[in-house]
Parts: structure tokens; sequence; C-alpha cells
């Protein structure tokens, strides 16, 4: 699974950026044989007038997966880059289970 997280508008200290690749990796971990790419991009909305806008969208891309993308706007980027990893995971983990679901009707 490839990571790549991009910010615009937005300064990323190395330790946030840490933080970030550790929520992710929690969230999608566990499905990292089925994921071969996960961008991530933080935009501050509101850019340099400032505000309270931060946008995050979770593109997750797999083979078994096709293309699942997840947007969240909230005020800190943290908190919602937490949510939109939250729920970029329990996308994949219906997309997987729906592929297993249908899978063997498939083969026969």
């Amino acid at each position: 699974m490839k990571l790549t997280i991009r910010a615009r508008h937005l300064d990323l200290t190395p330790e946030l950026r840490d933080q970030l690749q550790r929520r992710l990796d929690f969230a999608l971990g566990r499905f990292s044989t089925a994921i071969r790419t996960v961008d991530v991009a933080i935009v501050d909305i509101n850019g340099p007038k400032g505000g309270d806008d931060k946008q995050c969208r979770i593109h997750v891309r797999g083979p078994a997966l096709g293309e699942i993308v997840i947007e969240h706007v909230g005020s800190a980027v943290l908190a919602t880059v937490s949510v939109a990893a939250e729920r970029a995971g329990r996308a994949v983990t219906r997309s997987v289970a729906r592929r297993r679901t249908f899978a063997p009707a498939l083969a026969s």
C-alpha cells in the first residue's frame, strides 16, 4: 500500500505528518493486500484568509476495490483526517465483504 499525503495552503509539520500516517495505517492497514494506493489531499478551503474549513479527500485504489473516494470537511486537520480515514476504512470493509460474498458465485 503506497500512501501519499499532500497539503495545500497548510503547513504540515513532520510530527503532524507522522500522526496522519499512523491514523491512516490504523484505519486501512489491515487491507494493505487489497489496496494499491492511498492518496490523501488536505486543503485549507479559505486559504490564507483564515477560517476553520479544512477539507480532506482520500482516494483509495486497488484491483479488487476499484476506486473509493471519501471527502470530509472540518475545523482541525487531524480530526478531519481521522473522520475521513474511519469512513474510508468502513467503505473498504464493505467493498471487500461484497467481493467475498459474490466471488464464489462468479467462480461457478
